[in-house]
């Protein structure tokens, strides 16, 4: 019976965007190694596609792109 309650009372917490488990702190270790890795393979892709853009046309977007990686 007080299980079902705190269950009801944790969906209904959720339903208003409360949630109360969070990520192990392994796993949002790994999550944020594995994104920075992303990234700069992302970083380095866009420095090959800059060095192809012989007329300057794309330059401006892949450095948007860029910097809005570095902001994240």
């Amino acid at each position: 019976m007080a299980g079902n309650r705190g269950q009801k009372r944790r969906h209904e917490a959720a339903d208003n965007g409360v949630v109360t488990w969070q990520t192990p702190t392994d796993v949002h270790e790994f999550i944020k190694k594995d994104y920075k890795e992303k990234v700069a393979e992302m970083e380095k892709a866009l420095d090959k596609e800059k060095e192809k853009d012989t007329s300057g046309i794309m330059t401006s977007a892949l450095e948007r792109v860029q910097n809005e990686l570095r902001a994240e």
